[in-house]
């Protein structure tokens, strides 16, 4: 071991004191006693200042806290800690523990004879004593579900069906904590056997289905099978509810009562039909979850300050729902283009009515095209009837085609064409012309 000279100093000083009886204390000097007498301690009785008992100032150890002095020189001499400072560290590891939510156990010592016996191919009892071992109880504290599946028989249940604990416990952080108290046997297993059995899930279905609605462990099952019982009393058929239920993944968490008022407003407000709100709750489900809210407020938009005719609304509302779901400015905006740019009547937009739902910019992309080409020729253009806020020169100016400048008669353009997911038929059957000839103008437009 490598020393610096003051070490070497002390050490020598130690040695020649001990020798002579002088016992080494971490006070301001070094007192005298008689050979192999116990000195008191420090603190007790005040270091004596006579020539006899105390060395001259270039022999005292310098004035410092005895327990600085006491692991110095513990490091020194490799000497382990008293018995009162062990137990004073393990009281303070075990304080630190309990403050960050660590597992501590009580150290377990088993008898010779008291494990012989043991058979671990059965449960633990009294009678069948199992070793202790931590890493087979859970967590007391955790920031996720993960920890708890090691230790859970529902949560392993929960992995192997499918389910999707990572995305259940980012999505719904506070609904693990009820996640892990729930028993296999009693609360999982009859609702996923009424699932299956009942309504009509294919096994195969349960995962993604409780990965995006895992309050369905949560809900009473008598209180599910009235609510799945009251669409088999509207009529439903077999398919049509395991698709509500399935497509509408919060069907089964909302009470009869509102099912009941929400199916009532769209009888009562848009004037449908029984057979009419079945097939429109069978294309859609989510209708009834996005409450009468939004249904009312996109109805209105579209009778009151785009001014379809009531008809029209319910015919929009019947061939594609999704309308309803729209955010009401996005709508707003895909109206006033496809009815003041593209001059599309009210009518033909009430027939097709998923142009409102398609991205303005693809819209306009097709449109531009097409212009380009002179071939912007739809089914149903609407009269050009001039608007405060147009100049009579830009109506004019449109009025203008270029079919009749060279009096050439434009193919009409189908809305199901135009409207095609493919741009490639889109091209080919209504632009009448090659997929590369589009790409090039997408790039260029």
């Amino acid at each position: 071991m490598i020393l610096c000279s003051t070490t070497h100093r002390i050490l020598a000083q130690l040695a020649q004191y001990q020798g002579k009886g002088i016992c080494v204390r971490a006070t301001s000097g070094i007192t005298r006693s008689k050979k192999g007498a116990s000195v008191a301690n420090a603190n007790s009785q005040p270091p004596t200042t006579s020539s006899e008992n105390t060395l001259p100032g270039p022999f005292e150890l310098p004035d410092k806290p005895a327990f600085l002095i006491d692991e110095y020189l513990r490091s020194i001499t490799g000497e382990s800690k008293p018995k009162s400072l062990q137990k004073d560290d393990s009281q303070a590891a075990l304080e630190a523990t309990k403050k960050l939510g660590l597992s501590s156990y009580r150290a377990i010592v088993y008898t010779e004879d008291e494990l012989k016996k043991c058979d671990l191919s059965k449960p633990p009892s009294p009678e069948n004593p199992h070793p202790f071992n931590p890493a087979h109880i859970p967590p007391t504290y955790s920031r996720s579900i993960a920890p708890y599946v090691n230790t859970s028989n529902c949560l392993q249940a929960l992995v192997e069906l499918g389910v999707d604990l990572f995305e259940v416990d980012t999505s719904n952080p506070t609904l693990t904590k009820r996640l892990v108290r729930l028993d296999l046997e009693k609360d999982v297993k009859p609702r996923l056997q009424w699932l299956v059995n009942e309504v009509g899930f294919e096994p195969s279905q349960l995962g993604e289905y409780l990965t995006r609605n895992p309050f369905f462990l949560l809900q009473e099952l008598d209180d599910m099978r009235a609510r799945v019982g009251y669409l088999d009393s509207k009529g439903f058929s077999k398919e049509e509810i395991v698709k509500i239920v399935d497509g509408c993944r919060f069907w089964v968490n909302f009470d009869v009562e509102t099912i009941d008022h929400r199916l009532g407003w769209l009888h009562r407000e848009l004037k449908l039909t029984a057979p009419q709100i079945r097939a429109l709750i069978s294309l859609e489900p989510r209708l009834i979850q996005f409450g009468v809210g939004q249904l009312e407020r996109i109805s209105k938009l579209l009778g009151k300050e785009l001014n379809f005719r009531a008809e029209q609304v319910k015919r929009m509302l019947i061939k594609d729902p999704r309308v309803f779901l729209m955010n009401a400015k996005t709508l707003t905006e895909t109206f006033i283009y496809v009815n003041r740019i593209m001059r599309l009547s009210k009518d033909l937009i009430s027939k097709n009515p998923l142009i409102l739902r398609c991205h303005l910019s693809a819209i306009r992309n097709r449109h531009e095209f097409l212009k380009k080409l002179g071939r912007a020729s739809y089914e149903d253009i609407e009269a050009l009837v001039p608007r405060p806020h147009e100049p009579s020169s830009q109506l004019e100016a449109s009025r203008e085609s270029p079919a009749e400048k060279s009096n050439e008669l434009i193919p009409v353009v189908e809305m199901a064409l135009f409207l095609h997911p493919s741009d490639e038929i889109f091209a080919r059957k209504a632009a009448r012309t090659y997929l590369e000839v589009y790409n090039d103008f997408l790039r260029t437009h």
